[in-house]
């Protein structure tokens, strides 16, 4: 009776994070936003980029080029990218712009 109980909870668990989550297909070439820690704040992140994937690493991890920080490349798991689609860039210039 438990087994079956942890079963019918598992599988509803994974149909809510099925309902929330998108299948990313990300490849070389893609512009991509990080969620990066805050340089005066290491436990607060915020999301940071256009930066350039260079190519993918096993299912999970990207090469990414980033010109504007100490290491030209690094290396970030999916759960840290959003994709960088111009609507997505421009919104998070914009609150950079109100936060100034």
């Amino acid at each position: 009776m438990v087994e079956e109980n942890a079963k019918t909870i598992q599988a509803k668990q994974k149909e809510y994070y099925d309902r929330k989550t998108k299948e990313m297909d990300l490849k070389a070439g893609d512009k991509v936003l990080l969620l990066l820690p805050n340089s005066t704040r290491k436990f607060v992140a915020k999301w940071q980029g256009p930066y350039t994937i260079l190519r993918r690493v096993g299912k999970v991890n990207f090469e990414i080029e980033m010109p504007d920080k100490g290491r030209r490349r690094q290396f970030f798991m999916l759960t840290t990218l959003k994709n960088g689609r111009s609507d997505h860039i421009r919104q998070m210039l914009l609150s950079r712009k109100e936060m100034e």
